[in-house]
């Protein structure tokens, strides 16, 4: 009752928005179109100007999901830094390219490997608020953390696209506004708004168990196996991984095999640096909340430990893409 009233007071705060969106779109390519032929000639069996592969070009790799947790794990993005320690710049200075010219030439490399066309920047909902949300479902015990949760998974699963063209399907048949998606990754908005409720819920809960040691270890233990058993499944899962982008083909024509070796040299440096990272900071955060069962930080120090190390992630991840 009290989420359907506020899904209505939602929409009516935004029904300006929402109702000049919908009369612009009538008008726009995310219309239905009048053309009754396809470019080559054969008869068009869907109305809608926007085809399904246009829609779902922005389909999020289902193993790219782990970049919520490691930014960089696919690379980053299409124009990355990755500074004067990398293979890159070595190989620049070993072809004989001055300093000043090589430090430039690596500040944008095209180090993104993923299944999308173009990626800016990572969708990385932070590894604490994930340790956090991992926390909640273990030792919260209200049942609106399956919704949230619910929420997170269907809003990644959808970020998928033609990755998982079943719901997928489903949804641009039938869900309504759906087929005026440009990107179907950009849902991920959704499971980046759940995260953080479950983070807050989790430390809330994690708080009120104070008098529960014997369950605060437990859900806290099982967070961090679970944890860093991901980072040690991703780090054994690093030799599966080809590390090919879809621009390779294209710069082995244009500057030899040798230039793309370093550019992937770079790639598998950034997976294992960002996994390490990811590691450091579950370790440091399951230190703290330990700290803090054992009575040897009081609750307001933990609070702002464990505050400051989430805006850490966040913010140093943020500033490469800002």
């Amino acid at each position: 009752g009290v989420l359907a009233v506020a899904g209505i007071f939602a929409i009516g705060a935004n029904a300006t928005n929402l109702l000049a969106t919908s009369e612009y779109a009538k008008f726009s390519t995310r219309s239905n179109s009048e053309l009754t032929f396809n470019p080559d000639g054969s008869k068009k069996t869907n109305e809608n100007a926007l085809s399904r592969e246009y829609i779902t070009e922005y389909s999020y790799g289902i193993a790219e999901s782990f970049n919520l947790i490691a930014p960089r794990l696919f690379g980053g993005s299409n124009h990355e830094n990755v500074g004067t320690d990398s293979r890159m710049y070595s190989f620049m200075i070993e072809q004989g390219v001055p300093s000043e010219q090589a430090q430039d030439f690596v500040s944008g490399m095209p180090t993104y490997w993923g299944d999308q066309p173009i990626v800016a920047a990572p969708a990385y909902i932070g590894v604490v608020v994930f340790f956090l949300a991992v926390l909640a479902l273990f030792i919260d015990d209200r049942k609106i953390k399956y919704v949230f949760f619910t929420g997170a998974l269907v809003s990644l699963i959808l970020s998928w696209g033609k990755n998982f063209a079943l719901l997928t399907d489903f949804f641009i048949d039938y869900v309504p506004m759906y087929d005026k998606f440009r990107a179907v990754s950009s849902i991920q908005v959704i499971l980046e708004l759940c995260f953080p409720v479950l983070a807050v819920m989790g430390l809330q809960s994690f708080f009120k168990a104070k008098e529960e040691p014997k369950l605060q270890q437990k859900a806290l233990v099982q967070t961090g196996v679970f944890g860093l058993g991901v980072i040690l499944i991703l780090v054994l899962a690093k030799s599966m991984f080809h590390f090919t982008g879809s621009s390779d083909n294209y710069f082995l024509e244009s500057y030899g095999p040798a230039f793309v070796d370093a550019l992937k040299e770079d790639r598998k440096s950034l997976y294992s640096a960002d996994l390490l990272r990811s590691g450091f900071f579950i370790v440091i955060t399951f230190g703290i909340l330990w700290l803090f069962i054992k009575n040897k930080l009081a609750q307001n120090t933990t609070l702002i430990i464990v505050g400051l190390l989430m805006i850490f992630d966040l913010f140093f991840v943020d500033k490469k893409y800002v």
